[in-house]
C-alpha cells in the first residue's frame, strides 16, 4: 500500500487505522502520521475515543466534524473528503475542563464504518494523557476499536 520513505506512516507499514495510547506526546505522533498519509494522497481522518484538546485548522487539520449520529458522521466526514480536503478531524462534541476547551471522542465501534469506507487512513488517539508525560490508565483505558489492527504505546 505505501512506499518506503523513511517516514513514520512508513515505518508502521503504512496502516489504515493506527491508534496511540500512553503518555505525552501521542498528538506530536498523530498528527505526523495523519500529514504522511494526507502527503502520500490518502483520504487521511484524526478522531479520538477520548477527550483531547481540539485540534487546529489549518495546522493539524483542514476541516472539523462534529456530530453525535454515526450515520451523520459518515456523511459529512465523505463530503469533507469529496469537497478536497485531505486531513480530517472528527468529534461529538466539545467541552470546557481545567485543562482548557477539548474535543469529545466518538464511541471505538464508529471506526469500523468510516476506515477503510470513507477515509484511507485513521489515526485515534485513544487513551487521553491531559499532557503528562508519563500516565497510569484507569480501568476503563485505553479505549480502543475491537477490530484494530495497529496500535502504539508512547512512554
Amino acid at each position: 500500500m505505501g512506499h518506503s520513505n523513511g517516514n513514520l506512516w512508513d515505518a508502521f507499514g503504512c496502516p489504515e487505522t493506527v491508534a496511540f495510547v500512553g503518555g505525552g506526546g501521542k498528538t506530536t505522533l498523530s498528527f505526523q502520521i495523519l500529514n504522511e498519509g494526507a502527503v502520500a494522497g490518502r483520504k487521511a481522518l484524526f478522531t479520538t475515543t477520548t477527550k483531547v484538546r481540539v485540534p487546529e485548522i489549518p495546522h493539524q487539520i483542514d476541516v472539523l466534524v462534529e456530530t453525535t449520529v454515526l450515520e451523520e458522521a459518515v456523511r459529512l466526514v465523505g463530503e469533507a473528503f469529496e469537497q478536497g480536503h485531505q486531513r480530517v478531524g472528527l468529534v461529538t462534541g466539545r467541552e470546557n475542563s481545567s485543562h482548557g476547551l477539548r474535543a469529545v471522542g466518538i464511541p471505538p465501534l464508529w471506526i469500523e464504518f468510516l476506515c477503510p469506507h470513507v477515509a484511507d487512513l485513521c489515526v485515534v488517539e485513544a487513551d487521553g494523557s491531559r499532557m503528562l508525560p508519563f500516565k497510569a490508565p484507569r480501568p476503563t483505558e485505553p479505549v480502543l476499536p475491537a477490530s484494530l489492527p495497529t496500535s502504539a504505546a508512547v512512554v
